[in-house]
């Protein structure tokens, strides 16, 4: 009978409690993964979200360019660049020669070359300026626009433009679609090194000064 009674109370065994720790490190490490991947979804759509905010920002530049100065077709306001990807984040068929701002915008009035740099600290110092990149070559360069400046995120700005409509001004209605590829990390000088998968956003309007 006493034999029995120390049976029925003996306590937990080591590879109960073994097993135990190993079920919990499972959960945990799940549990773990779980919230590691949550975060990095929740990044990239706060990402995904400030590059959609930040092409509809530069299309209202853009077109107000068009609809308040000689943007549309002045010479040296914006230059032609080459090398672009067809194929892109999903999308297809992608232009591969666009648009940029040129370096030099001093004779767009009232906007002035204010709005574009070819210096990095002035760049990273100013998130609002586009960063024309590198400076002086035409077929390369690239506009670059800031998505995060905390993380020194950036994205890659450009557009396409053509000509349309009767009842538009001369020579200045036009189709306008604009591209932002993103995310981009600014890096020294370098506003375009690598930072994850990137994606490619579009936007089109018309633009121009109307009769």
């Amino acid at each position: 009978m006493t034999g029995t009674r120390a049976l029925r109370q003996r306590g937990t065994t080591l590879i109960e409690v073994l097993v135990a720790i190993v079920l919990m490190s499972i959960l945990v490490l799940g549990v773990s993964a779980l919230w590691a991947w949550v975060g990095n979804l929740m990044f990239d759509l706060t990402v995904r979200q400030k590059a959609v905010f930040a092409l509809n920002g530069e299309m209202e530049r853009l077109a107000s360019l068009h609809r308040f100065t000689d943007f549309g077709t002045a010479v040296g306001f914006t230059e032609s660049t080459d090398g672009y990807t067809a194929v892109l984040g999903g999308l297809t068929g992608l232009p591969t020669d666009r648009l940029v701002y040129g370096d030099d915008l001093t004779g767009v009035q009232p906007f002035g070359q204010d709005f574009v740099t070819t210096d990095s600290a002035t760049f990273r110092a100013n998130p609002g300026k586009v960063y024309a990149y590198p400076a002086g070559t035409a077929l390369t360069k690239r506009n670059a626009i800031m998505l995060d400046e905390v993380r020194g995120l950036t994205a890659r700005l450009s557009w396409t433009e053509s000509v349309t409509g009767p009842d538009c001004y001369p020579n200045q209605c036009k189709v306008v679609v604009l591209y932002l590829e993103f995310p981009f990390r600014l890096v020294d000088a370098d506003p375009f090194v690598a930072a994850g998968k990137t994606e490619a956003l579009t936007l089109m309007t018309m633009v121009g000064r109307y009769r």
